[in-house]
């Protein structure tokens, strides 16, 4: 679909989209899912209301992105065990507009790699929402095996199993950036390609007449 645009170079989505998937378990191996990642979304809420799955990969062991009314979860948990998990959470109707028919850019780090504990990190328009989060227990896997989505069905999510209702926004980029985190540099610079009438400098992996494309990027 294509229409107006807060984001001056997102012209085309899919809304409503439903893409099911296997698990990155199944697809990338238990040995990558141990692995740092960073998760990187455009999205339109449409809506503050109701509790929405924007995607999900595991289950007990899981990583998933969800609205809950004007709220966004990034969560990563190995288990649901208290303090093998981080839940990373901010209101958008608090940022920039605060607007449900506006975009969003966010992203998520994953870093597992070199410690025992996980730390997360959410960023909102190239803006970190808080201090990186470090959890008090082990998290070296966050993909179990249970079915993944962008938004594809009711999948079992980590933490909580009650996001039933059905995401009407729309999803103009996602991207997987595996073995990586993403520096705030280059999340800024990923930002600004979407968001600034300008050439994009940078490569841009974009949901275009409803198909689905999915960046897998490895350290250089």
């Amino acid at each position: 679909m294509s229409g107006s645009s807060n984001f001056a170079n997102v012209n085309e989505w899919v809304s409503s989209p439903a893409y099911e998937l296997v698990s990155w378990d199944y697809s990338r191996g238990s040995s990558m899912t141990g692995r740092d990642s960073t998760w990187e979304m455009v999205l339109r809420p449409g809506d503050f209301e109701d509790n929405h799955m924007l995607f999900n990969t595991g289950g007990g062991n899981g990583l998933a992105w969800l609205l809950e009314g004007s709220v966004l979860d990034f969560r990563i948990h190995h288990t649901s065990e208290v303090g093998r998990n981080i839940n990373l959470s901010v209101d958008l109707s608090t940022l920039g507009s605060g607007s449900a028919t506006d975009f969003y850019h966010v992203v998520g780090t994953v870093d597992v790699d070199g410690q025992a504990e996980g730390i997360g990190q959410l960023f909102v328009n190239a803006v970190a929402t808080a201090p990186a989060e470090t959890s008090t227990g082990t998290i070296n896997d966050w993909s179990g095996g249970a079915p993944a989505g962008l938004r594809g069905a009711d999948f079992s999510i980590p933490g909580d199993g009650s996001f039933g209702d059905v995401f009407t926004g729309d999803v103009a980029a996602f991207n997987y950036y595996e073995e990586e985190i993403v520096t705030s540099g280059d999340i800024q610079a990923n930002y600004l390609a979407f968001s600034v009438p300008e050439p994009a400098t940078v490569s841009l992996i974009l949901l275009a007449g409803g198909g689905l494309l999915m960046l897998l990027r490895r350290r250089r």
